[in-house]
């Protein structure tokens, strides 16, 4: 199965663009204000993340996406993230993302444009804009996706 997903254009690069990362516990992996470079995925371990506009910090656990909207625009964090005990995610860097996935996946960032299109305009009417998924957007980000992929088609056929 990897093998045939990693002969998708998009695929390679976004394999291209990816880093590892590990940390012991205790470790700031982002702070509040700071400019985002990337996004990230937790693959081991737990990390907290908290923000002023959360009663209390959030456990992120495994193949949790942090900080996805680097990926299609400029972000700067909302909150702080921290390791809790040794962990390890792979880093996706936004400006290489962005330059691979034009070059290489055009039809990919077509739909990536209009996926971006659809965060933002969900972002400006959200109560709640944080660096990681909560549980009600896991669904709505899967429709956006899903949307986009429509969207992009529709445009490639124009």
């Amino acid at each position: 199965i990897v093998g045939v997903v990693l002969r998708s254009p998009l695929a390679q690069a976004v394999c291209f663009c990816m880093g590892e990362r590990a940390a012991v516990p205790g470790h700031d992996v982002f702070t509040r204000g700071q400019r985002a470079h990337s996004a990230a995925c937790l693959t081991e371990g737990k990390m907290s993340y908290s923000s002023a506009r959360l009663e209390e910090p959030v456990e992120v656990r495994a193949v949790t996406w942090i900080a996805e909207p680097a990926l299609w625009g400029s972000w700067m964090h909302v909150g702080t993230l921290l390791t809790v005990s040794v962990c390890e995610w792979l880093d996706l860097d936004e400006q290489k993302f962005r330059e691979t996935i034009s070059q290489r996946a055009p039809r990919a960032m077509r739909e990536a444009l209009v996926y971006y299109a659809e965060m933002v305009e969900r972002t400006v009417h959200s109560e709640i804009v944080l660096d990681i998924p909560i549980e009600q957007d896991l669904a709505h980000c899967q429709e956006m996706a899903n949307k986009a992929a429509n969207k992009a088609s529709g445009l490639h056929d124009a």
